[in-house]
């Protein structure tokens, strides 16, 4: 089945996000600041986690604004390296009875993602400002929307954020929920 939309997105860890925070302020349209709280999901017919790389993310996540939801998201990989993801995500009533559901069907809740957001539009990009539980402060940029040249849009994505001041190490490929994992021993560190 063929999917109309797409979503790109490029992270990197941010080490100066007052300066950032600031330029957005003045520069881009505020959207919202949220607090969100994902519980992250493995699979009983399938070890999401056993492999070098993590291609899919079952998650129900609780918004500060009220909304709730739950998400799964398959990611393609190029070169070890998270490119882009189908995903189907829906409003949910209760996170409590999506949790019983998930659990009397074997999956096994894993981690918990604690973070807070600031998200700003600056065109047809989205920036959000991420400081996440024992992980720190992190940048990302977001393009949503029909199918196009995904190498090219990520591309311009980075080009974006290193043109907005942002001070960046390398990019998180990975997603914060994998480092969580990775630090609780779950998953494996990758050695190179």
């Amino acid at each position: 089945m063929a999917h109309e939309n797409i979503e790109i997105e490029v992270k990197f860890a941010l080490t100066n996000p007052d300066t950032v925070i600031a330029w957005l302020e003045k520069n881009a349209k505020f959207e919202y600041e949220s607090r969100q709280i994902d519980e992250y999901f493995n699979a009983p017919h399938r070890n999401f986690f056993g492999r070098p790389t993590v291609d899919d993310w079952l998650r129900i996540r609780e918004e500060s604004n009220g909304k709730k939801s739950v998400n799964y998201k398959h990611w393609h990989q190029t070169v070890g390296n998270s490119s882009w993801a189908d995903e189907w995500e829906t409003e949910i009533a209760s996170p409590a009875d999506m949790r019983n559901i998930l659990l009397q069907l074997q999956f096994e809740p894993v981690i918990k993602v604690d973070k807070r957001r600031k998200t700003f539009k600056l065109g047809a990009t989205e920036f959000s400002i991420d400081q996440v539980e024992g992980l720190g402060f992190f940048i990302e940029a977001e393009y949503c929307g029909p199918a196009a040249d995904k190498d090219a849009i990520k591309v311009e994505l980075i080009e974006k954020i290193k043109s907005i001041g942002a001070a960046i190490g390398e990019p998180d490929t990975r997603g914060y929920p994998y480092w969580l994992l990775e630090r609780k021993g779950y998953i494996k560190q990758q050695e190179g």
